[in-house]
C-alpha cells in the first residue's frame, strides 16, 4: 500500500479515528473487511496493490465503494483467475484496474463479469521481472527433459479409488500418472534422467520422497534441478527461480502449470499434454505441442522433434502465445506496474494516469 502518512507515527490499532471508522464500517461490510477500510481511511492510503489471488473474499470491492478516491491495482498471479469478484460491478470503477496477462485472456474474463475498461493487457509481472534482470539468453542446455508437474493429488496408482486421490483426478493426478509413466518409458529408451525443477512454492515442492515416488512410476532415473545447480546463475536471481531451470532445458514437458507458458515465451521447446482434463487445465492452442489424450508413440514423436527445434520456430510459438501472455522481451509488466504507480501519485485518476505520455494502454513495448 501507498500511504500519504507515516503510519508509525502512532499505532493505528488504539487511534480513536480507526475505532470509529470501524465501528462505523463493521455494521456494513462486517468485521474482516471493515479493518482494511478503517485501516486505509486512517492511515489515508492513497493506492492498494495486490496479486489478483489474494483478494478471496471481495475485500478490495468493498473499499472501492467505501473509499472511492483510493485507487487500487490487482495483478493477475497465474494463468487462471482464482479470485471470485466481478470487477464490472466495482463502485468505483474509474480508479480500479486488474493487470492482465494478455488480450486473450482480458477477453475471457470479461465473460466472466469482469468489465474490459478495468482491465490492462501487460503480462505476467513475476515473468517480467526476470526477463529484466537475465534477459533471454542461450545458456548451454545441460538438462534433457525438465518435466514440470505439481505433486499434488498425484496418484500412485490408476485403480486408487480413495475420494480424496479421485478429486485430484479432476486437477490433473489421473494425467500427471499416465504422462510419468511415458516420460520413464522415453527416457529408459533414450538413456536419458527426468529431470524435476526445486521449485519451493506450495503445491509445488518436490521433496526426495516425492521424487522415490516419481522415479517408481516412470521407472526412470530422476532428479532435481535448481539454479544452483547450473553454471553462471545471475548474481541478482533469485536463488529458487525455476524460469533459470527452465533456460538451461533442451525439452520441457508437463501437464497444468503456468511454467509451461513462461516456458514458450522464454523461446524454450515445450510439449504440453492434458490428457482430455477440464478446461482448468487449459493451454493456449500452439498447435501440435498441445496434445490431448496423447498415447505413448504421439508423445515421443513430439518430444523427439521438440529436442531438434529451430530459434525460427520457437519464435514463432511464442508470437503464437502472445495473445494470452504479453512478449516479456517487449513488453515489461514490471516496469508498466511502476510507472503506473508513479504516475496515480501525481494524477487524479487512474485513467488519467493510463493516458500519460509514457503509458500506452495498447503496447508497453516502448516502457
Amino acid at each position: 500500500m501507498l500511504f500519504r502518512s507515516s503510519a508509525s507515527e502512532v499505532s493505528v490499532w488504539v487511534r480513536p479515528a480507526y475505532l470509529l471508522r470501524l465501528a462505523r464500517w463493521t455494521l456494513r461490510y462486517g468485521m474482516a473487511q471493515a479493518r482494511l477500510i478503517a485501516l486505509l481511511a486512517t492511515v489515508r492510503a492513497h493506492a492498494v496493490i495486490c496479486m489478483e489471488q489474494s483478494d478471496r473474499q471481495n475485500t478490495l470491492r468493498s473499499v472501492s465503494y467505501a473509499l472511492p478516491r483510493v485507487r487500487i491495482i490487482s495483478i493477475q498471479q497465474s494463468r487462471n483467475f482464482e479470485a471470485p469478484h466481478p470487477f464490472g460491478s466495482w463502485g468505483n470503477a474509474k480508479n480500479v484496474r486488474l493487470l492482465v496477462w494478455g488480450d486473450e485472456l482480458a477477453r475471457d474474463v470479461e465473460k466472466l463479469g469482469f468489465s474490459s475498461s478495468l482491465q490492462v493487457p501487460v503480462g505476467s509481472l513475476s515473468l517480467s521481472q526476470f526477463v529484466d534482470v537475465v534477459g533471454v539468453p542461450e545458456p548451454d542446455k545441460v538438462i534433457d527433459l525438465l518435466v514440470c508437474v505439481k505433486p499434488k493429488y498425484l496418484n500412485t496408482s490408476e485403480s486408487d479409488t480413495d475420494r480424496k486421490l479421485a478429486a485430484g483426478w479432476e486437477r490433473g493426478g489421473l494425467s500427471k500418472h499416465r504422462l510419468l509413466v511415458h516420460l520413464g518409458r522415453y527416457a529408459r529408451e533414450r538413456e536419458l534422467t527426468l529431470s524435476f525443477p526445486s521449485d519451493p512454492r506450495p503445491g509445488s515442492e518436490v521433496s526426495e520422497e516425492i521424487l522415490r515416488k516419481f522415479e517408481a512410476i516412470s521407472g526412470a532415473k530422476c532428479q532435481l534441478v535448481g539454479p544452483m545447480d547450473l553454471p553462471q546463475a545471475p548474481i541478482r536471481l533469485q536463488p529458487d527461480s525455476t524460469l533459470w531451470t527452465i533456460l538451461h532445458s533442451r525439452v520441457v514437458v508437463g501437464v497444468n502449470t503456468s511454467l509451461l507458458w513462461d516456458s514458450v515465451a522464454l523461446r524454450v521447446p515445450t510439449v504440453y499434454s492434458s490428457y482430455g482434463e477440464s478446461s482448468y487445465n487449459w493451454f493456449p492452442p500452439l498447435g501440435k505441442w498441445v496434445m490431448h489424450e496423447p498415447n505413448y508413440t504421439q508423445l515421443a514423436i513430439e518430444l523427439d522433434e521438440a529436442r531438434q527445434v529451430t530459434r525460427a520456430e520457437l519464435e514463432a510459438r511464442a508470437e503464437l502465445l502472445n495473445p494470452y501472455l504479453r512478449d516479456p522481451t517487449t513488453t515489461s509488466a514490471a516496469s508498466f506496474l511502476k510507472l503506473l504507480i508513479h504516475r496515480s501519485l501525481d494524477t487524479r485518476s487512474l485513467d488519467d494516469a493510463l493516458n500519460s505520455d509514457d503509458i500506452v494502454r495498447d503496447s508497453c513495448s516502448e516502457i
